[in-house]
């Protein structure tokens, strides 16, 4: 994920944040750019409800990175980082759009940020 890096680079106050434990090695663009980084922590409160907590995040710029985009990854993680104290959430990921994802996802997030193709491995 160098392209998500060097845009993270140009937006240096922000704080990587996984969508879960599960996603940990996904931190490369991150460790790039020697920035912070941590995950939220899920809780499962029923079949539809899921609480999502996070460390410290008062006054935060909060990028979520991913390897993909899955719109609900993103929206429910984008409430619980600013009912948190966060003030921007961003979405970083390698793009494609369909469904009108675009539409859902910027009701969430600040920004969009995204690459052209994604490696494979």
């Amino acid at each position: 994920m160098p392209e998500l890096a060097a845009i993270f680079r140009k937006k240096s106050t922000l704080t990587s944040y996984l969508a879960d434990k599960g996603a940990i090695e996904k931190v490369a663009v991150a460790t790039a750019i020697n920035c912070e980084f941590s995950y939220l922590e899920k809780t499962r409160i029923d079949a539809h409800t899921i609480f999502h907590k996070a460390k410290d995040l008062i006054g935060k710029k909060i990028a979520i990175v991913d390897d993909r985009c899955n719109w609900w990854n993103y929206f429910s993680p984008a409430d619980a980082l600013r009912s948190q104290g966060a003030t921007e959430v961003h979405a970083m990921f390698p793009g494609l759009f369909t469904g009108g994802a675009i539409a859902r996802l910027v009701r969430y997030v600040d920004g969009v940020h995204a690459t052209s193709s994604r490696q494979n491995p």
